[in-house]
């Protein structure tokens, strides 16, 4: 027996409703998940500003807005997610701008601590609940059509560089962000494009 991605599909939030969920969440001083620790509300405050930032300055290319204007498939972009997930807050802005590129992709979040038999059946690696994850499902019968995630292979590379290096969490987490601040969603939206084609 498959799993069940409509299931998931009917739970998913849209980004405008995943993002007024974590500002409400924000405003009791709790993110999503069950760590509301100091640290976690934290980053989800700063992922806010992330979000907000890459939402006012990223602008698709040429190239993007063609093959998505131009996209015939109908299918849906499912996507395993947190709030205080740094990665999550760079890269999801810019799959929502580029889903928003064509009337034949509908794009949802579902949180990960709340459906780990999805991100379990989705592992970085067969051992990693790393996230994002974009699911890529056909509109018609909730089949898999692809996987993306979690981070653009650049930005992968670094983190992977950075724990072999056995840097501290919060220096490989710099480097990543710093990495995302200087590429400007381009790789993101390079990889999301060969993935259609």
């Amino acid at each position: 027996m498959g799993m069940n991605y409509k299931k998931y599909w009917d739970i998913g939030l849209s980004y405008q409703v995943y993002r007024s969920m974590i500002d409400g969440l924000l405003q009791q001083e709790k993110t999503t998940g069950t760590n509301h620790a100091a640290d976690m509300i934290e980053y989800t405050r700063m992922n806010v500003q992330r979000m907000k930032r890459i939402d006012k300055t990223y602008l698709p290319s040429e190239k993007a807005l063609r093959v998505l204007s131009e996209y015939k498939p109908k299918e849906n972009w499912l996507v395993i997610t947190e709030a205080w997930c740094g990665d999550a807050a760079q890269i999801i802005p810019a799959l929502h701008t580029l889903s928003g590129l064509s009337d034949r992709i509908e794009m949802r979040m579902v949180l990960r601590d709340e459906n780990l038999d999805l991100m379990d059946a989705h592992l970085t690696n067969g051992v990693s609940r790393s996230i994002p994850i974009l699911i890529r499902l056909s509109a018609d019968d909730f089949a898999i059509i692809g996987k993306w995630g979690p981070r653009p292979s650049s930005a992968q590379k670094i983190f992977i560089e950075s724990k072999e290096n056995a840097l501290s969490y919060e220096a490989t987490k710099e480097a990543v962000h710093l990495w995302y601040a200087r590429n400007k969603s381009k790789e993101i939206e390079e990889e999301i494009l060969r993935f259609l084609q």
